[in-house]
């Protein structure tokens, strides 16, 4: 597996928001998202690059952090590892696993060794055409019925981006599919600190006067904690 980087931090995003993780970023991503916040993990610097087998990693994680109980693997995009299957499958007994992904990569195995799959789809402030950020809800809302293993996260950078998220939810197909009790969060992007309340407002604004739309979805609008507290530093 290549990995950019290891390190302890508190889980700012999602369900999980303040609990004590240990966060492993693989390198490499399948999109390219203009407001990516970790654009160094798209196409790193090959100096920065870790390559392990999953074993070596899991020892590294064992040594160095063996009194957390929860690992967080995100990216980049870390469903393009060839490994990291074989990586989850000998990890989860040991930990509480969560798997951030943009969702256009069906997992085809050990689905049932990850704890939380944090599925967040890419809208079009990303600047990426339609075909290549496309999700298979389908997909992601049959496995939460199964295993309750899901939250659908949507970061929310433009403000066209909540229209279209709701469109998603409550248009012709989406309005088709049983969403049911699975966590649906909205989180404005916190691109820069000064304007992340403007952009909470508009978002609450807009999910109060869609009060009707919401009945039938477990939806919640969160802030993107670890933005708020350390901007732009790597290495938290």
């Amino acid at each position: 597996m290549k990995i950019l980087e290891i390190y302890p931090c508190l889980q700012g995003e999602g369900l999980l928001t303040g609990v004590p993780t240990v966060l492993v970023r693989t390198a490499g991503c399948n999109l390219d998202c203009v407001w990516c916040d970790t654009r160094y993990s798209i196409k790193p610097d090959p100096k920065e690059v870790t390559t392990y087998s999953p074993e070596e990693l899991i020892n590294h994680i064992d040594q160095e952090y063996s009194e957390f109980r929860y690992v967080m693997i995100t990216g980049g995009e870390p469903m393009i590892q060839k490994d990291i299957y074989d990586f989850i499958s000998l990890i989860e007994s040991k930990v509480h696993v969560t798997v951030e992904t943009n969702g256009t990569i069906i997992p085809i195995e050990q689905v049932c060794f990850v704890n939380l799959w944090s599925v967040s789809p890419k809208l079009s402030s990303t600047n990426i055409a339609h075909l290549d950020r496309d999700v298979d809800y389908k997909f992601w809302i049959g496995l939460y019925e199964k295993q309750k293993n899901v939250q659908m996260k949507f970061v929310l950078a433009g403000m066209g981006d909540y229209r279209e998220m709701r469109n998603v939810l409550t248009g012709p197909y989406g309005s088709l599919l049983n969403w049911g009790d699975m966590p649906i969060i909205l989180q404005p992007a916190a691109l820069e600190g000064k304007d992340i309340g403007d952009r909470m407002k508009f978002v609450e604004c807009e999910m109060l006067n869609d009060g009707e739309h919401w009945k039938k979805y477990n939806v919640r609008l969160m802030i993107q904690q670890h933005k708020i507290a350390w901007e732009s530093e790597r290495l938290r």
